[in-house]
């Protein structure tokens, strides 16, 4: 399973893990299942989850060995924190085994990224987990700079 699957990052890896699989062993966890219409007409397995619902998720992540966790847009560090407790939760119950988890490289302690708490917790919090896991270090999306790079080099900062 792939959360978060018609998101930017997530529409990306839907695309290469397909490349590997077949459609119908991919289950896509979407918040927005209208989002994800075509998709279902291509083949995909569609389930709708909300990070605050965690039966909801439990359901969808029952049957499903190898999730993929792209975390929501919340940005805020402990609304992060709980969307993953719930996510974390709900994998228990639904027996998931092993989880690939998308971080982002600024997790330092003193990074001031507001984000940076969340993906300093995150490793630790999987190590005293029972799944075995990955986390995947993603750098900063820098294909939306594209169309700004002029009033960024005017402005002469990064906004």
């Amino acid at each position: 399973m792939i959360t978060g699957a018609t998101g930017h990052l997530g529409q990306q890896v839907v695309a290469q893990l397909s490349k590997l699989t077949t459609k119908q062993s991919i289950r896509l966890g979407v918040h927005t299942p209208a989002k994800a219409a075509h998709l279902k007409d291509d083949g995909y397995e569609i389930a709708a989850i909300d990070y605050h619902n965690v039966d909801q998720m439990t359901a969808a992540f029952t049957g499903v060995n190898v999730l993929i966790y792209i975390p929501s847009l919340t940005y805020d560090v402990q609304g992060r924190i709980n969307e993953f407790e719930n996510s974390l939760t709900a994998m228990n119950r639904a027996g998931v085994t092993d989880l690939v988890d998308v971080s982002f490289i600024a997790d330092q302690f003193n990074n001031p990224f507001q984000m940076a708490g969340y993906y300093a917790y995150l490793p630790a919090r999987l190590a005293s987990s029972k799944l075995r896991y990955a986390v995947l270090k993603n750098a900063l999306y820098a294909d939306p700079l594209i169309p700004y790079l002029t009033e960024l080099i005017e402005r002469q900062n990064v906004i």
